[in-house]
């Protein structure tokens, strides 16, 4: 499963996205918790973030991103990370898509999260760029 968000802004050499939701599976998966970020189309340059608690006080509304020396993210930015969402808590659509790993992906539907069609979702959430 990826949870998509956007940059808020940054903070020192890292910056913070829109979380809501986000859940670290702490002991149930080995992995570094990593996220793609970027902007642009299909061939887009993503660059790889490290995944890291949020400062204190921030709850899980935001997602913590740490870069390397010369990155140029900006407000924005589209941030893809593949983790454990609390989907009933994320005030988020719900959108699964088949055939990701093939050239013609589709989306399955819409939904909100307590499982119901969504009403009102934005047209770019019903269709794959």
């Amino acid at each position: 499963m990826i949870y998509v968000s956007e940059v808020s802004h940054r903070e020192g050499a890292g910056a913070l996205f829109f979380g809501g939701g986000l859940y670290q599976c702490i002991g149930a998966v080995e992995h570094t918790p990593e996220a793609l970020v970027g902007r642009g189309s299909a061939g887009a340059h993503y660059e790889r973030a490290s995944l890291t608690n949020p400062p204190l006080g921030v709850i899980d509304f935001y997602g913590r991103l740490d870069f390397g020396s010369g990155t140029e993210v900006k407000s924005g930015d589209t941030v893809i990370v593949c983790t454990r969402p609390q989907a009933f808590v994320t005030r988020a659509f719900i959108v699964p898509v088949r055939g990701i790993q093939s050239a013609s992906p589709e989306v399955l539907g819409v939904w909100d999260v307590a499982g119901f069609p969504a009403r009102g979702a934005p047209s770019h959430c019903r269709t794959v760029c």
